[in-house]
């Protein structure tokens, strides 16, 4: 059950796969949304300077973060990812970069300028500020000025708008030796001037030193003088993602801002989208040359918790979309960690060494990822129950994603005994943090009646709200709500959509959906290949739902060449990833000597696999057996009790022989 655990954190839960189908039988400036207007790249780099990166960096100065995140507009369409890329980067700055971050979610034009009239007046001189904007912006080509749109911003009237004006003005005045802007919106490279960046490796040192100690105003785009995209990455702008992975990707522990754009920011946006990202300085911003240094938090330093975020409008930090877990720090730096051999558990591999004294000093994000190390068996012996020790130590102490994982394994029953009411209790922390998979994992269990009263309405109401929040399980889930009718309207063009959003981010499962859509022809015409395609798609993803509707298509020649061995083929796949509906399969081609020579002991064996998982039409299958005596000796009672206990789970064919044979149903 945990493999359900690790699915459904990457975006795939195996819990959420609906299988309806009978049987074969039947200053760092980072902006999100629309803006500034570019022509950039990097920074000159004809660095010549021999001091040691020691002596130059030894006190580099504190480091602050201002991050907005506008995403419920009043007045404008609003956006999807907005508020998950700003809790996401204000917790990785604060827990691995050691910022003091501040976090401004649908903030308004005073709240925008205000943040930053305070830092001004604040801030000493030897620090370090990163700015991120996550929303809504415009370029106004009548008057060539860029603009951020507040969350009350109206579409034709930019009274309230914040301009790159503006922005640029209090840049310039704030006596921060550095100031990032990294900007994720539509036209967000306007502010900017071209500069190309070369940096020799083996001159790292004395070239970071400059950097430091010259006074530095950039930016870092999501793209040029154009509209980039609100999504494109599970729960994230692909920029964001891009932004995010790369700060936790670079393999050294101290580099500038330049070094990540180049080494893997604009190639992993540029792999996954049309944008093209820029970098470059700002210009009237009193830049001097200089560039923005990240310095990975020393371990001792770490204290794990988001107490120095604070928000404005905030209901919490969201950390990073959920896909692998992150690296530890050892294993990003190349590093042997300090740790004795002996002061570790045992069995455990010395490349975790760092992580599990981040973990032990209070690090919530280490904790997390020590959780996940030990329920997925990586660098230690698998041990589910010291992982649910771990993430919930991490829960405690504010990690959202640990949270989640923490709900899962109560629901589950892993690594600690079955429990709805801790589960409920914990999706619903991590849903007021922001967190879009606990939305989805409310949503199921209002949809099941776990803990809470069954309600289709409120499981609709959540699997819309982790959906919108870009989680595509909630795409597929809530295209499943209105496929059946089930809490809202039955909708097949609305079936259609989320299933298709969900297929773009990659959920095999809604691909499964779409074909069983085109298989049937709900919302579409009829197709029986594209149905076949869509399930190939979702099989090669591995989704055991595909696998066996594509081993049905096989079977019966819909939308393929009748191919008996494919189809066994596919059933077997599904089979051994525990799909009963394909066992059920097995047994009935078995059963009927489809692609193999008749055997009825086979046919037994598969329906009573199958019957063991839940099944009903195996159950009810497997009375047919023994009422028959095919492939066991002929036993009314055993028929009677197979037939009532699929009668129980609504098979009516069940129920019918019940009757035949005098029962009642």
């Amino acid at each position: 059950m945990f493999l359900f655990l690790i699915q459904y954190v990457r975006g795939i839960t195996a819990m959420y796969k609906r299988e309806r189908r009978l049987a074969a039988l039947g200053t760092v400036f980072i902006l999100a949304g629309c803006l500034w207007h570019p022509c950039v790249h990097g920074q000159v780099r004809g660095v010549q300077d021999t001091t040691s990166l020691s002596a130059a960096l030894t006190h580099p100065g504190p480091y602050y973060a201002l991050v907005i995140g506008n995403k419920n507009y009043r007045y404008l369409p609003s956006l999807q990812t907005p508020i998950n890329d700003a809790n996401a980067v204000a917790k990785l700055l604060h827990d691995v970069f050691g910022f003091q971050t501040k976090v401004l979610l649908d903030a308004d034009r005073n709240q925008i300028m205000t943040a930053l009239v305070q830092y001004r007046t604040s801030l000493p001189e030897n620090s370090n500020l990163l700015i991120y904007y996550a929303g809504h912006g415009h370029h106004d080509r009548d008057t060539d000025e860029a603009y951020w749109l507040p969350v009350d911003a109206l579409a034709d009237n930019n009274s309230n708008w914040v301009s790159a004006d503006d922005v640029t003005r209090d840049v310039r005045a704030i006596r921060s030796a550095h100031v990032l802007v990294i900007s994720d919106s539509c036209y967000s490279g306007y502010m900017t001037r071209y500069a190309d960046a070369a940096i020799n490796p083996t001159e790292r040192d004395a070239y970071l030193g400059k950097m430091m100690r010259s006074k530095s105003r950039n930016l870092m785009s999501s793209g040029g003088d154009e509209p980039v995209a609100d999504n494109g990455a599970p729960g994230h702008s692909v920029f964001a993602w891009a932004v995010i992975e790369s700060l936790r990707q670079m393999d050294v522990d101290q580099f500038s801002a330049a070094d990540v754009f180049q080494e893997l920011i604009k190639p992993k946006v540029g792999g996954r989208s049309e944008q093209l990202p820029q970098y470059s300085w700002i210009r009237n911003s009193g830049h001097d040359s200089g560039d923005f240094v990240f310095f990975r938090q020393p371990v001792a330093a770490a204290d794990g918790a988001a107490a120095g975020v604070t928000g404005a409008g905030s209901a919490g930090i969201t950390p990073r979309a959920a896909a692998n877990p992150p690296a530890n720090l050892a294993k990003a730096t190349g590093k042997s960690a300090e740790v004795p051999a002996g002061a570790l558990p045992a069995g455990m591999d010395p490349s975790l060494a760092d992580l599990y004294r981040r973990a032990e000093a209070g690090n919530s994000q280490a904790m997390f990822e020590l959780g996940w190390d030990y329920a997925d068996g990586k660098g230690v012996r698998k041990d589910e129950t010291s992982a649910v020790v771990w993430y919930r130590k991490a829960a405690d102490a504010g990690e959202v994603n640990a949270m989640n994982n923490l709900a899962l394994m109560y629901m589950n029953g892993t690594g600690v005994s079955r429990d709805n009411e801790q589960a409920l209790s914990w999706f619903r922390k991590a849903s007021s943090a922001g967190h879009a998979g606990a939305m989805v994992g409310l949503g199921y269990m209002y949809e099941h009646g776990y803990a809470v009263p069954q309600s289709y309405q409120e499981a609709v109401n959540w699997y819309r709200k982790g959906a919108e929040a870009g989680e595509p399980t909630g795409m597929k889930n809530l295209a499943f709500m209105y496929l059946n009718g089930y809490g809202v309207d039955k909708s097949y063009q609305q079936a259609l959509t989320w299933y298709r959003k969900s297929t773009e981010l990659g959920n095999a499962d809604a691909m499964a959906g779409l074909g069983f859509m085109y298989e049937h022809g709900y919302g579409v015409g009829q197709d029986y290949r594209q149905a076949a395609s869509w399930y190939r798609k979702s099989a090669e993803a591995g989704d055991a739902t595909g696998m066996k509707n594509l081993g049905w298509m096989y079977l019966n020649g819909y939308g393929v060449d009748k191919d008996y061995q494919q189809a066994l083929n596919w059933y077997h796949k599904a089979a051994d990833l525990g799909n009963s509906d394909a066992m059920t399969s097995l047994g009935y081609m078995s059963d009927h000597g489809y692609g193999m020579e008749r055997n009825y002991q086979q046919a037994v064996a598969w329906y009573r696999k199958a019957a063991a998982a839940g099944n009903a039409m195996g159950m009810k299958n497997l009375g047919v057996m023994y009422e028959d005596g095919y492939g066991v000796d002929k036993d009314q009672q055993q028929a009677i009790s197979w037939y009532r206990k699929a009668a129980q789970l609504g098979d009516t064919d069940a129920k019918d022989a019940l009757k035949r044979l005098g029962q009642t149903p």
